[in-house]
């Protein structure tokens, strides 16, 4: 599975900016959301290269990847729930989508629409990102 209608939600989701900016919660952040670390060499008020900040995407996707497939019983997912789980270590990181433990319990049940339900009722939907959780329970919800 190459996920690449998954990469294009995420790429869509998260917008892209070839300089540094400061994320909904004020972190520095750039390219398509990769979240700045002390690791990292961007340096503020350049622009950097698509090709290089694709390869940044890439690099963080994989990582969503392994998050998702520690933190839930990946094997036994749904793809298109594979692919929210996905999402959403993209967006929180793999500890903080382990914190969704009602919702991942679900996921790993084949319970999809209460686990929409779940990422409904989080904090991460009602204060910071709506729309974008909205998209991800209508994808758990349309799964039969």
């Amino acid at each position: 599975m190459e996920f690449e209608e998954l990469k294009e939600r995420i790429k869509i989701h998260e917008g892209y900016r070839d300089t540094i900016y400061l994320d909904s919660l004020g972190k520095k952040t750039i390219g398509y959301g990769h979240l700045i670390t002390a690791t990292d060499k961007f340096v503020e008020g350049t622009e950097y290269s698509k090709e290089e900040l694709e390869q940044t995407f890439l690099e963080d996707f994989n990582k969503a990847v392994d998050g998702a497939k520690r933190v839930t019983d990946y094997e036994k997912l749904h793809d298109k729930a594979k692919e929210v789980a996905i999402e959403c270590v993209f967006v929180l990181g793999a500890r903080g989508f382990s914190l969704f433990k009602l919702c991942i319990g679900h996921l790993n049940e084949g319970r999809y629409g209460k686990g929409a339900e779940e990422l409904k009722d989080s904090l991460w939907c009602k204060k910071q990102a709506f729309n974008r959780v909205s998209a991800l329970c209508e994808i758990l919800e349309s799964i039969k």
